[in-house]
């Protein structure tokens, strides 16, 4: 079995990570989820959240939006609607921006479409800010 495995990261505007990997680990909806090399396939959902990844050149972390990822033995692609590097980061923004989606959230209700953009917003910012804990350890 080999040590590594292709790992891509794409947003709708670049690709922000593409190289050989020992592991990773995202937020699914159940929780956090890793892959290791030769991993059976499985194509799930990702959530906002902090995405680890471990290679030859160390760790990095990221925090990404909602998305999915495609896993197979040796490749993996994750396709979120964005992803920014956990120490760049404005975690001031990152609450600013909660409480903005929670104040359109009380003033909308469930169903309508300022409620539900709320909602993404308000997930958004928090994964941002669970990558930025889990940065700070």
């Amino acid at each position: 079995m080999a040590d590594n495995f292709k790992l891509t990261v794409l947003t709708p505007k670049q690709k922000v990570f593409d190289g050989e990997v020992s592991t990773f680990t995202a937020p699914g909806f159940t929780g956090d989820f890793g892959v290791l090399p030769g991993h059976v396939a499985f194509i799930t959902a990702v959530t906002p959240g902090a995405l680890l990844i471990e290679s030859a050149e160390g760790r990095s972390l990221w925090a990404v939006g909602a998305g999915f990822a495609q896993v197979s033995a040796d490749k993996v692609s994750l396709v979120v609607s964005e992803a920014t590097e956990a120490s760049k980061v404005d975690a001031d923004q990152a609450r600013r921006d909660i409480t903005e989606a929670e104040s359109a959230l009380m003033d909308a209700s469930p169903g309508e479409d300022a409620y539900n953009t709320a909602t993404a917003r308000q997930a958004i910012a928090l994964g941002r800010l669970a990558a930025v804990d889990r940065l700070r350890g």
